[in-house]
């Protein structure tokens, strides 16, 4: 799904706990034990994480709808 607007965004980032900020890539942390031996791996806060990154693009954030319940 395509989100164009940074409000939007915003909202979508503070309503969900897997979801943050770098700069203007939406980040999306996955706990996953097997994450350590991934290339997308990264260990934040002590868990292994699948970690996402969502850049914007011309036409806004293009995210999976499913991270945005």
């Amino acid at each position: 799904m395509i989100i164009s607007d940074l409000n939007k965004m915003e909202e979508i980032v503070n309503k969900n706990s897997n979801l943050s900020w770098d700069g203007w890539n939406v980040i999306h942390l996955s706990k996953s034990n097997s994450a350590m031996y991934k290339q997308n791996g990264a260990f934040v806060n002590n868990t292994w994480n699948i970690k996402t990154v969502y850049e914007p693009g011309k036409n806004g954030w293009n995210i999976k709808s499913s991270h945005l319940e």
